[in-house]
């Protein structure tokens, strides 16, 4: 009886020990199950939000479920969308050979697609994770351990532009007005992306055994509705308001229910992000 007792206890040792690995940080990053699988669902032909002026900082990350590190990008990813809630958007990337669904992930989806490789390709991404905080330019890179600081820094810049959304989840068509809260002289872009949250994945991590299945990725990019690095929308006067209504496909294996717009602006002179925002499916 004593030698039995002191095997269940061991087992169940073994056990807490064994289960450590998967133990997140915080509440709420390596689910198990879809998050959004219920209580989400708006039954609504159209979703419009309302005129919203607030500041939002833009966080552009590149990631991949072969990346050892971007579980602490994500970590922090999740902490800033903690602490400044309301006020934080971020988007990722899933690209580099970090990114490629072979051998032990072959059953987990790709996640790579043509427009963030060109990204990729384009601003000269060989390591992950990276980002641009409130900034689309490649000389604006940064490592994760910059971006807390870096979003401390821009999130109370004064607002520059104001969004209101409106989707017609039937004809499949978002419409974007977008109005100026000051003179803004120089060109600016629109860019509008499709993303998805809750997506299961198997992801690689620097903790034994090396990975965690269960893995959600959020704020994956899917599809740019405006070109991948924006349509022209032109310079601004004070007050002035500019309208957009831009068509967009949902794949057949994205989940709609997790789906979700991101829009903002920025000048391509020097890649500054004037504002942005986003829109639940």
């Amino acid at each position: 009886m004593k030698r039995a007792l002191i095997f269940i206890v061991v087992s169940t040792l073994f056990l807490i020990v064994a289960c450590d690995y998967i133990k997140p940080s915080f509440d709420g990053i390596y689910y198990t199950t879809d998050t959004l699988s219920t209580g989400n669902n708006n039954t609504n032909d159209t979703i419009t939000n309302s005129f919203d002026t607030t500041k939002k900082v833009l966080l552009i990350e590149f990631t991949g479920i072969r990346c050892t590190n971007c579980p602490d990008a994500h970590d922090i990813i999740h902490s800033l969308g903690m602490q400044y809630s309301g006020k934080f958007i971020s988007i990722s990337f899933h690209g580099t050979s970090l990114a490629r669904p072979v051998g032990e992930f072959s059953n987990d989806p790709d996640l790579r697609t043509e427009e963030g490789n060109q990204i990729i390709s384009d601003f000269e991404i060989n390591e992950i994770p990276q980002g641009m905080v409130d900034y689309f330019e490649k000389s604006k890179l940064s490592y994760k351990d910059e971006w807390t600081s870096q979003v401390a820094q821009y999130v109370n810049n004064a607002s520059l532009l104001g969004f209101s959304i409106t989707n017609d989840t039937v004809n499949h068509i978002l419409s974007i007005t977008v109005k100026a809260l000051s003179s803004i002289p120089e060109q600016t872009r629109l860019c509008a992306y499709i993303l998805e949250d809750s997506i299961i994945t198997r992801q690689a991590t620097n903790v034994n055994p090396g990975y965690i299945d269960g893995y959600v990725q959020m704020n994956v990019f899917r599809k740019a509705i405006t070109d991948v690095y924006g349509n022209i929308i032109g310079s601004f006067e004070a007050d002035q308001e500019k309208q957009l209504s831009l068509s967009y496909s949902i794949a057949a294996d994205w989940k709609q229910k997790n789906l979700k717009f991101v829009i903002f602006v920025y000048r391509p002179d020097n890649g500054k992000i004037l504002n942005s925002t986003s829109i639940h499916f």
